[in-house]
Parts: structure tokens; C-alpha cells; sequence
């Protein structure tokens, strides 16, 4: 019945579609990642940031060592009229892509409700958007062959609970936290990626995506260091100011992902993206803003 769902879906398939859903199945990619840690990294709160890649490590190792444990084959695997329109590794249960938007979109939307941004209406707004980017992601993991309706749902449904377990220890523990407890939580989550890449590096599953988290971990965890020790960013709470830093500094990584996928069309690229996107949100970025804000008080003394 599931494969007929997908070939359901892929009979629609043309030229924009194709297009449409590759850039719908991004969202559930490093890429969507780092947007939403360098908004929160850059104009919001570094903690709130920090959180939420410790949050999407934790994710990653249980959906690795889930797809470890059951090793259900793709649907392009299973059923060779089902058309593989992009390059994909590993097993299929849960789907990864949905699993990781569904952990991003539910800590954002908790922040949002959490500390009050904008009206009621807006963070309604907010919700429903999130809402539906999933329900796109989890569509285009099928439309591209890569996944069974079942996997999709149960990626979304992980990556939910995971996010709301995750807070609720967090909350738990949130009065007491030191910046000393909240690095310690961040290592102790890429700990966690760490010995799920063990237990695939062993059952020899999905190597790239297990590197790929394990990259962003290290460099998430270099990257802080080195800003708190030589930078001392400190996000703007000037509205204005915080949105522009969102603007322009979300157009440069995705300038920088997009050249990088053009001119590296391989492996290589995605780590090269882990590894330029960590130190461009945590130290690149942030030292340009805060130089940028000091060229601008200086001119106003002027």
C-alpha cells in the first residue's frame, strides 16, 4: 500500500515539482539548521542557541541508532519502479529529514511561546508555517523516492517528542544552569552522536550523515570557545538591529552553501557546509557584526 502512495505521489512528477521539493526536502538539512542556530545565535540569545544544537545532536543519535536497530530498506531499494530522483544513503526508518525539521520547528516554536516574541496572532502565524513546512517535508521525502508515508510520520512524531522531552530536562535544570553547565551539555550531546556513529561505524550504516553530524558537533563546540574567548558577541535586543544581522547574515551562508554545493558536487561538500557554517554563525559573523556595531558608535561621536 505504501509503495502505491509513492507512486501516487511521483505521478505528478515534472520539471518545477522536481525543483519545488528538492528545495522543500532542504529544510530538513544542516542548512535549515544553521539558519535557525544563527538567528538565535546572533540576535536572540546564545544559550537559547546552544540549546538547540544539543537538542538536534541528541535528535541525530536516536534516529541513527534507529535506523541501526530496524534497517528497513527505501522504497527505491524495495521496488525499482520507484523513481530515486535524489541521492540518498542508509536505511529508511525513521526518516531522517523529518525527524531532524520536526526537532527544529517544535524548540523554535517553544522559544517563541516560551519568552512571548510579538502578538498572540503572530505566533500563531509562526506555528501554523512551521506546521506546514513539515507536512512539505515529510511530502517530498516521498515525492523523491526516499521514503515510506510510515517513515515520514514517524520521523515527525520522533523529532517532536524528542524536542519536548529534551525541554522539559532542560527547564528542569534551567535555574541552576551556569555558560559552564550549558558548554557541558553541548559536549555531553556530541558525546551522545559520538557512540551512535560507533554503533553504525559497526553496522556499517550511513557513514556520511553520522560524519556530517559529528563535524558540526566539534566545531559548534571549537567555534563557542573561540568566540567567548577572543569575541564576547553578545546578541542586539534592538529589534532593528537584530533583524538586519538576521538578513544579511542568513544571505551570506546560504550564498556560501549554495556556491559550495555548485563548484563541490560530492561528499565533500556537505562536510565542507558543517565545517564553514559552524565557524561562519559562531565566530565569522558574529566578530563582522560587533565590528560593524563599533564602526558605528565611533561614527556617531563624530
Amino acid at each position: 500500500m505504501e509503495i502505491n502512495i509513492i507512486k501516487a505521489i511521483q505521478s505528478i512528477s515534472n520539471a518545477f515539482f522536481d525543483t519545488f521539493f528538492l528545495l522543500c526536502t532542504r529544510l530538513g538539512e544542516e542548512i535549515f539548521f544553521f539558519v535557525l542556530f544563527s538567528i538565535f545565535y546572533w540576535c536572540y540569545s546564545k544559550k537559547s542557541a546552544l540549546k538547540l544544537s544539543v537538542f538536534y545532536m541528541i535528535s541525530a543519535g536516536v534516529n541513527f541508532v534507529l535506523k541501526a536497530l530496524i534497517s528497513r530498506p527505501r522504497p527505491y531499494v524495495a521496488d525499482s519502479s520507484i523513481i530515486n530522483k535524489k541521492p540518498a544513503y542508509g536505511t529508511s526508518f525513521p526518516s531522517g529529514h523529518s525527524q531532524s525539521y520536526a526537532l527544529l520547528a517544535t524548540t523554535t516554536s517553544l522559544e517563541n511561546h516560551k519568552y512571548h516574541h510579538g502578538s498572540k496572532s503572530f505566533r500563531i502565524t509562526i506555528d501554523i508555517v512551521l506546521i506546514l513546512g513539515g507536512c512539505l517535508v515529510a511530502l517530498s521525502r516521498m515525492y523523491l523516492g526516499q521514503h515510506y508515508l510510515t517513515d515520514t510520520i514517524a520521523g515527525l512524531l520522533i523529532g517532536f517528542a524528542v524536542a519536548y522531552l529534551c525541554e522539559m530536562v532542560f527547564l528542569s535544570i534551567e535555574k541552576k544552569m551556569s555558560k559552564k553547565t550549558i558548554v557541558i551539555m553541548l559536549v555531553c550531546g556530541a558525546i551522545f552522536g559520538l557512540l551512535a556513529i560507533l554503533v553504525l561505524a559497526l553496522m556499517k550504516v550511513d557513514s556520511v550523515s553520522v560524519y556530517k553530524y559529528l563535524l558540526i558537533a566539534i566545531c559548534l563546540i571549537v567555534g563557542y570557545f573561540l568566540e567567548d574567548r577572543y569575541i564576547h558577541y553578545q546578541p542586539s535586543t534592538h529589534a532593528k538591529k537584530s533583524l538586519i544581522r538576521a538578513v544579511v547574515g542568513v544571505f551570506v551562508l546560504l550564498v556560501v552553501y549554495i556556491l559550495i554545493k555548485c563548484l563541490i558536487p560530492n561528499d565533500w561538500s556537505t562536510y565542507l557546509v558543517c565545517v564553514l557554517g559552524s565557524f561562519m554563525s559562531t565566530i565569522l559573523l558574529p566578530w563582522v557584526f560587533k565590528m560593524l556595531d563599533k564602526e558605528g558608535k565611533n561614527h556617531d561621536h563624530v
